[in-house]
């Protein structure tokens, strides 16, 4: 169940990568203004490590408290972990004026302008062509 307090999370949580991103984005690294909010939500939540262990695989799996911490805890760890292991300089914003989407851009040669080339690529190259052929 959806409830009002989690989606005020999930609005709270988004805003935090926003800023993450802005943070990236202008100065090249976060914040420590940033680093504090992040450890507030990790110190904030409530999650218990346990062992998983099948046939194929060993693993620790971290189980919160409430859905809450579930959220929470899956939100930062993931944002935690692509930090960590892509260059912050490859997480770009969508060059779309309309977009609102950052990207992590992993093409070969780094140059990747769009989120998504079939919707906001291909919208900005149809709008220069339409501009171009105008008259």
């Amino acid at each position: 169940v959806i409830t009002d307090e989690l989606v005020t999370l999930l609005k709270e949580l988004r805003g935090l990568s926003k800023e993450v991103l802005i943070s990236i984005q202008s100065e090249g690294e976060l914040s420590q203004n940033i680093k504090t909010k992040i450890k507030k939500y990790i110190n904030d939540t409530n999650i218990t490590v346990n062992f998983l262990d099948n046939d194929k695989n060993i693993d620790l799996i971290y189980i919160g408290k409430t859905i809450k911490d579930n959220i929470t805890y899956i939100i930062i760890n993931d944002l935690i972990n692509t930090l960590k292991h892509y260059d912050i300089r490859r997480i770009r914003q969508c060059h779309h004026e309309n977009c609102i989407c950052y990207f992590l851009d992993i093409s070969k040669a780094g140059k990747r302008k769009w989120c998504d080339m079939e919707t906001c690529g291909n919208r900005k190259k149809a709008s220069n062509y339409y501009q171009k052929y105008k008259h």
